[in-house]
């Protein structure tokens, strides 16, 4: 009897515990399938709210780095939020009041459309032209087959490249149900950074948008609206994924996951980089896509959400999808992933009025090498770098298999730091955070202090497929330390130098130099034998011009850097500095390339003619013009767009606008397409989406027509309206902790502070007046050169 009581209460037992897990399993199931879909009761409520309620700005801004957690929760009070399609997905606050953006994205409101808003209703034929999307942490082409992630590299040594991750997120309509007549278009504006395929017919639209979230930066977004005029008819669309065939450098595997409607796949890259690199990890989280969709009978809307949530561990692809889930049942993901783009126009952009075509580029450039940045560094998932097509690319030769270059510093990186200095400072930080490689690099080649490599990826070491660059492209190493100096001498950020190793990459790169050149007994002179300049057509070459003014240059930074905190470098860096070889021919005054260059010998790219900019050295303007003519004649017309930008800046040197807009209009046909994808060469060549290309153009914006130089005694303008245009404005240029609006029309040139830091003083050549640069108080001078600088006066006091 005993026993037989016990039996019943076991069983009993037993039973309340698998009531409890079936209770928690339905409580799941239908919280994350909810967060998944809107039911057809919750837009109902929706559609009655929104013919009975209008709608007020949110006034509530939120800083880059909120916290997310904490954001939803204050975004899900008492009033609700509802996705207003109308007004392009932007969440708004239900509430009795008149209808306006939410204040912290009213800057959107003010970007041009014709230059922000591309759209076309034909994809370009070559796939290869389709814009990407990418927040710097993960990034794809639209509707390709690949996903790939920051640091996430497969290969060993020199075979080093981005790892492939499927698309999970590759979401694609393959056709409308039941079968109807529709126009198809596809739009990427590059001021919210989202791309939006739409389709119409007589009774329905269907909108795809697609976007990498700028705040979740683990998360790709498809989001799919569906609407129509006539409940009556039935609507719904067929879909498809394209995730190409399965990756050749990671081993996925699948396991289970407790998100409804979500699978689960991670793995590791097959093969390190070297014998003690470790073999990386990726995780990601996707939605399942059904093949169809549709509305139910008494739904007249409805969105669905799909992400893919992609990191190096399976917490973060699983805590960021959670994430993405909230944020879109309280109607935020859209909005909280705009406003960081509302803040990054903000901060910086470029403005051309009456020259479109220009206006475009400037706009559609920022936002590519934008996109392939974060927002801000993570100390957990460090910044590898910028490779010369971007994040979106990275698995071929074309792509340069994603390594990170001289392009970095001495192209992309330039625009970036005028506008973006933050942003400037993640840039560097990829070197500081391969310094103990390239001093290793460095010691094995028999040098001293840091030697960075050609190509770099993950672990920093020297992954060149190119033999002969490996050994001999050399001046990288002095590409690092002119970016440094332009860092110091915009922003004075000595917390660079004395807590994140600027002042031991400074004091490195000088050891190198000082340990690379060899002293001839009989000039005195220090030369640099066996090396390739950025004209890589001839190597190795005794004493290349640029490569030669690029080690000056680096032994020289030392001693305008290291005393801010209290360093002083030794004499021997200055002595080498000053009495560095440059070849010159002074019968026909003009740098010849290297030692034993032949007038007329065809040259690859941009090479002398950058010592003019942007090393800005120092020499007579006859010598300067000369090299552009010499080397305009001899430069390969197929070379890549950066060169012409170059040429374009220099004449600008001399208001030769002629000549400039020549070389300009030639760098212009490298960018393809409805949705300006630039080709590395004109014929459509080489790295696609070529974020070299658009930072060369950025500066031939900002350096060329605006005639920004920067020096150690502040910051030269001598700018000129661009091509066409009626007026020309650079927003939030950054100097000494001041944002700087440059305004430039026909007639003056404005130039008014919006953010104060260190006292600035306006002066002009020739003219003994000084004009102090208050908050928001224009200064107005005519077109000419003029000099931004600290000012050390003392303040005046009224009496």
């Amino acid at each position: 009897m005993f026993r037989l009581c016990l039996d019943m209460k076991v069983k009993t037992l037993g039973m309340i515990v698998c009531i409890i897990l079936l209770m928690v399993f339905i409580s799941i199931y239908y919280a994350t399938s909810t967060a998944s879909k809107v039911t057809a009761r919750d837009k109902t409520l929706h559609s009655q709210q929104q013919q009975q309620q209008p709608v007020v700005k949110m006034e509530k801004k939120y800083p880059p780095g909120v916290n997310v957690e904490q954001m939803t929760e204050e975004w899900t009070g008492k009033q609700g939020r509802r996705l207003h399609p109308e007004d392009g997905g932007i969440p708004v606050v239900v509430h009795s009041a008149p209808k306006h953006l939410p204040a912290d994205l009213d800057v959107l409101r003010k970007l041009p459309p014709e230059a922000t808003v591309f759209t076309t209703d034909q994809l370009p034929s070559d796939p290869r032209l389709r814009p990407g999307i990418g927040n710097g942490q993960v990034a794809t082409v639209v509707y390709s087959d690949s996903i790939y992630m920051n640091g996430l590299y497969n290969g060993f040594h020199s075979d080093s490249h981005r790892a492939r991750i499927p698309a999970f997120c590759s979401v694609q309509i393959t056709g409308v149900n039941p079968p109807a007549e529709f126009h198809r278009t596809y739009s990427l504006n590059v001021s919210t950074g989202i791309f939006t395929e739409t389709i119409k017919g007589a009774y329905f639209q269907v909108d795809l948008k697609m976007y990498a979230h700028r705040r979740v930066r683990e998360l790709l977004v498809s989001e799919l609206w569906i609407r129509r005029s006539d409940i009556n008819k039935k609507l719904g669309v067929s879909l498809s994924v394209n995730k190409g065939p399965d990756s050749e450098d990671i081993d996925f595997e699948q396991s289970q996951t407790m998100i409804a409607n979500s699978r689960y796949v991670h793995g590791r890259i097959k093969t390190p980089e070297f014998n003690d690199s470790v073999h990386q990890e990726v995780h990601v989280y996707y939605s399942e896509v059904p093949a169809n969709i549709s509305l139910m009978d008494s739904m007249s809307e409805s969105t669905w959400l799909f992400l893919t949530s992609v990191s190096q561990t399976r917490k973060g692809a699983e805590d960021n999808y959670d994430k993405g889930l909230k944020l879109f049942q309280v109607k935020s993901l859209a909005y909280s992933h705009m406003t960081i783009w509302a803040e990054l126009w903000n901060d910086g952009r470029i403005d051309i009025e009456g020259n479109t075509a220009m206006a475009q580029l400037a706009y559609s450039s920022l936002y590519y090498l934008l996109s392939c940045l974060p927002s801000e560094e993570d100390p957990n998932t460090p910044f590898i770098g910028l490779s010369p097509a971007g994040l979106d690319h990275g698995s071929a030769k074309e792509d340069y298999w994603g390594h990170v270059m001289w392009d970095q510093e001495t192209w992309q990186y330039p625009p970036i730091l005028m506008l973006y200095p933050s942003l400037a400072s993640i840039l560097l930080g990829t070197r500081a955070r391969t310094l103990d490689a390239a001093k290793r690099q460095a010691k094995l080649r028999g040098y001293q202090g840091a030697m960075y490599p050609w190509e770099s990826a993950v672990t920093g070491r020297d992954v060149t497929r190119c033999q002969n660059c490996s050994l001999y492209e050399q001046h990288i190493t002095g590409d690092i330390a002119l970016a440094i100096q332009q860092y110091m001498y915009m922003t004075n950020d000595t917390s660079f130098l004395q807590d994140r190793r600027g002042g031991e990459i400074i004091t490195a790169i000088a050891e190198f130099w000082a340990s690379r050149v060899t002293k001839d007994k009989t000039t005195g002179k220090y030369g640099i034998q066996g090396v390739m300049p950025p004209d890589e057509y001839h190597y190795p070459v005794d004493n290349s011009a640029y490569t030669n003014s690029i080690a000056a240059l680096s032994l020289m930074l030392p001693y305008s850097t290291l005393p801010l905190i209290g360093k002083q470098p030794p004499p021997i860096f200055r002595e080498i500095a000053s009495n560095v070889y440059i070849p010159f021919d002074s019968a026909m005054n003009y740098h010849p390339e290297y030692d034993g260059y032949t007038l007329g010998t065809k040259v690859k790219q941009a090479d002398v003619i950058l010592l003019g900019f942007p090393l800005n050295k120092e020499f007579d303007s006859s010598i300067r013009k000369n090299d552009l003519s010499v080397y305009s004649e001899v430069t390969d017309p197929e070379g890549p767009a950066m060169t012409w930008q170059m040429f374009t800046i220099g004449w600008l040197e001399f208001k030769d606008t002629t000549k400039a807009k020549t070389y300009l209009d030639k760098s212009m046909e490298n960018a393809k397409g409805p949705f300006k994808v630039w080709t590395e060469e004109s014929g459509g060549g080489g790295a696609v989406n070529f974020r070299t290309g658009m930072g060369g153009y950025l500066q031939s914006l900002l350096f060329g027509y605006g005639g920004l130089r920067i020096f150690s005694e502040g910051l030269y303008l001598d700018p000129i309206l661009p091509p066409s245009s009626t007026k020309f404005t650079i927003t939030g240029l950054d100097y000494l902790g001041n944002a700087l609006t440059l305004e430039v029309n026909q007639k003056n040139t404005i130039v008014t502070v919006t953010v104060s830091g260190q006292p600035l003083v306006l002066t002009v050549p020739g003219i003994s007046t000084k004009y102090p640069l208050n908050l928001n108080q224009p200064v107005t001078i005519s077109k000419h050169k003029a000099l931004i600088k600290l000012n050390t006066d003392p303040p005046q006091h009224s009496s």
